[in-house]
């Protein structure tokens, strides 16, 4: 065998180990840890919708507040998974598990592409990374950001050999990111300002255009929507000031200091899963900036300015999540990787090693336990048997609710979708005066249960116990109450 035989060889097997990890990492014990609320259910209820009727829409996720419709590519892009499982809660993870695996296989290629020295650790750290791994697990709208962002830095730092239509392709993939969360709008602008100007001082003013046309093509669809149905949904309604639910209208100079810690702890829990890494992955970061401007490397700088946009915009919000800094995590990993001499390398070797060990000492409990209660698996298996119960008996006026369990959601409003879906009809969550038959999910016995104080159990505190079905393996339990 010879020397390029076995590199080769050696290539292969560890790219092999890393797709093995990777998919491990999304995939494993998804049933039992991703999460599931009323979004992810009115989300799968749509998707059916949508599946059924052969419908295309521009209409995807809406906000609980009902002030933000976001696009419809989050369902398509995991609408195959949803109906191959018949659309059961966990078909969506699946989809968005795949799309996962799909984000690390386009990073570890534009690790190759910027710093081939940082392959190895690279490909540890997109295995295990806390926000990736994350937004692989769970099917929410603002989880397929680093996806789209992966392609166009793919496509950038590759234009030399794509040729003349790379700026297009970088512009249409980061306008695709603002089909899954605005602000993605914020995150990507610094950048594209940063490579227009390179162009312009290059005198390639094809390329700008092209960068422009390729981004004005991702989102002409939700020009188009609101000229057709005014006063619209999308720009009309939201980024043009119709409904701007989250802007704080009350700014002091004390209020800005408030939010400015709110949004550091934000940024730090985005990638680390303890407090104790806050510190020192501070201190590298800013070790490595210090490095960067005294060696004049700005160039590096510019990849922190999504990050940095972001963070500034965030000052003005009442509300700061982990999912704002989503759009900004793929051009953070780029900046991780720029090659760099001496102390400003040393430094960025820390903040890399700080993230590696973070989220190498957080990945069993990603893997494990759940966030939300109750698991996808205890949550469909409860579901089913009230749908079959309410079909089976032709229950009149069923009602359903959560009590005295660690689920936020006492109404029930996750398992209304999802039963309806099902065919099987129920009342509305004000509608508890007027039920017959109470289906009660919780992890307590049925002391705890009659002796709750919530409006749903008032009515049947002294009413029959018909039935208890426990779900096999879990803790949780349905009640079902009748007159």
């Amino acid at each position: 065998m010879d020397i390029h035989t076995h590199f080769t060889l050696k290539r292969a097997v560890l790219l092999a180990l890393f797709l093995a990890a990777v998919i491990f990492t999304r995939f494993y014990n998804l049933g039992h840890t991703a999460r599931f609320t009323q979004d992810e259910s009115s989300d799968l209820v749509r998707m059916r919708q949508y599946y059924t009727e052969r419908k295309l829409s521009l209409v995807g996720p809406i906000s609980s507040d009902n002030s933000k419709v976001f696009s419809s590519l989050t369902y398509y892009m995991v609408m195959p998974f949803a109906a191959a499982t018949g659309f059961e809660p966990i078909g969506p993870v699946y989809g968005t598990a795949f799309w996962g695996v799909l984000t690390a296989v386009v990073l570890l290629v534009v690790t190759a592409q910027v710093n081939r020295r940082f392959l190895v650790p690279g490909a540890l750290l997109l295995i295990v990374w806390l926000p990736l791994v994350e937004m692989s697990r769970w099917a929410w709208n603002p989880h397929f950001v680093a996806f789209w962002a992966g392609l166009g830095l793919l496509v950038y730092f590759a234009r030399k050999k794509l040729g003349s239509l790379s700026f297009a392709l970088v512009g249409f993939f980061f306008g695709m990111m603002f089909h899954h969360h605005y602000l993605s709008l914020i995150a990507v602008a610094p950048l594209m300002l940063y490579f227009t100007m390179q162009l312009w001082q290059q005198k390639q003013y094809r390329d700008i255009a092209l960068m422009a046309g390729g981004y004005f093509f991702s989102i002409v669809p939700f020009l188009l929507f609101d000229l057709r149905h005014p006063p619209g949904l999308f720009f009309t309604q939201y980024l043009l000031g119709g409904s701007t639910p989250h802007v704080e209208t009350t700014l002091t100079l004390e209020l800005l200091w408030e939010h400015a810690a709110r949004n550091l702890r934000i940024v730090f829990e985005s990638s680390l899963a303890q407090e104790i890494w806050y510190l020192p992955l501070g201190l590298g970061v800013a070790a490595t900036l210090w490095a960067d401007v005294k060696a004049k490397q700005y160039n590096t700088i510019v990849w922190l300015t999504p990050l940095l946009t972001l963070f500034i915009t965030g000052l003005f919000l009442n509300d700061f999540q982990a999912r704002y800094v989503y759009p900004a995590i793929a051009f953070l990993y780029v900046w991780m990787l720029l090659p760099r001499k001496k102390f400003a390398a040393a430094a960025r070797n820390v903040v890399f090693g700080v993230l590696l060990i973070s989220a190498l000492s957080s990945i069993h409990k990603e893997l494990t336990v759940t966030k939300v209660p109750p698991d996808i698996y205890s949550f469909t298996k409860a579901s089913h048997f009230i749908a079959d119960t309410i079909t089976e008996h032709q229950l009149v006026n069923p009602n359903i609710a959560v009590l005295a369990s660690k689920d936020s959601a006492p109404l029930a409003e996750k398992y209304r979708d999802v039963v309806r879906m099902y065919q099987a009809g129920v009342r509305e969550l004000n509608e508890y005066d007027a039920t017959e038959n109470l289906f009660v999910v919780s992890t307590s016995d049925e002391a705890r249960v009659r002796s709750d104080e919530s409006n749903a159990m008032v009515y049947f505190s002294k009413s029959e116990l018909r039935d208890v079905y426990e779900v096999e393996n879990s803790n949780w339990k349905v009640y079902w109450f009748s007159f």
